[in-house]
């Protein structure tokens, strides 16, 4: 019984809503923000209480509003916050030293790299200058021997 009292309810809306707008004089309600709106400065142009009431309304709103960025402002950050910023920058601190020493680290090998090629080119010069000393000392003694030969070979002959 309440099921159907409900759906007559409804085919009655239906029907009035349908009648209504079939009149060509009917003329909707406006409804929506701004003509709430509107109705509430109506209704607030006519009564000083209210329009007192409004403007408080939206005085408390405003002051809350400047409240809260206020407290967002002025207040210290969270420790957290303060602690990840440090130690944040304590890892890019270390990361750049890092850096740094490993750049002088592989400079210093390079170095040592070009010292030892050169001291292995000298090596090479130095055993090169010492075969060539050989050398010469081995024909100094060998023109020796040919000149006393021949030397003694002359006075042989004479």
């Amino acid at each position: 019984m309440l099921v159907e009292l409900e759906r007559l309810t409804a085919d009655r809306d239906a029907a009035v809503q349908a009648a209504a707008l079939a009149d060509p004089d009917f003329a909707p309600l406006p409804d929506g923000l701004i003509a709430r709106g509107e109705a509430l400065e109506t209704l607030a142009k006519t009564s000083n209480w209210l329009a007192m009431r409004i403007w408080l309304v939206f005085l408390t709103i405003v002051v809350l509003d400047i409240s809260a960025i206020l407290v967002m402002s002025l207040m210290p950050a969270p420790q957290t916050v303060v602690l990840g910023e440090a130690l944040t920058a304590e890892i890019a601190i270390r990361q750049a030293l890092a850096r740094a020493e490993q750049a002088t680290s592989e400079a210093m090998a390079s170095m040592f790299d070009a010292r030892i090629r050169a001291a292995e080119a000298e090596n090479v010069a130095d055993e090169r200058v010492s075969s060539l000393r050989a050398a010469i000392e081995t024909r100094r003694m060998l023109n020796k021997q040919v000149n006393a030969e021949l030397g003694r070979r002359f006075r042989k002959a004479a």
